[in-house]
C-alpha cells in the first residue's frame, strides 16, 4: 500500500522541482525575448529614419558609376 503514496510523493517532488526551475528560467527567457524585440524595434526605427538619406547616397554613387561607364 505504500507504493502509490511513494510514487505520488515523487511526482509531487518532480513537479516542485520543475516549478522551481521554471521560476528561475522564465525571467531570463523573458529578458532575452524583450531584448530581441527591443533590438528589432530599434533596427526598424533606424531603417525608417535613415532610408531616405541612404537612398540618395546610393543613387549618387550609381550616377557616378553610370558616368564612368
Amino acid at each position: 500500500m505504500s507504493e502509490p503514496n511513494s510514487s505520488r510523493n515523487s511526482d509531487v517532488a518532480g513537479q516542485n522541482k520543475l516549478k522551481k526551475m521554471l521560476k528561475m528560467a522564465l525571467p531570463h527567457v523573458g529578458l532575452a525575448v524583450f531584448l530581441f524585440l527591443y533590438l528589432l524595434i530599434g533596427a526598424y526605427a533606424f531603417y525608417l529614419q535613415e532610408y531616405d538619406a541612404d537612398k540618395i547616397l546610393q543613387e549618387a554613387k550609381l550616377e557616378v558609376i553610370r558616368k564612368v561607364l
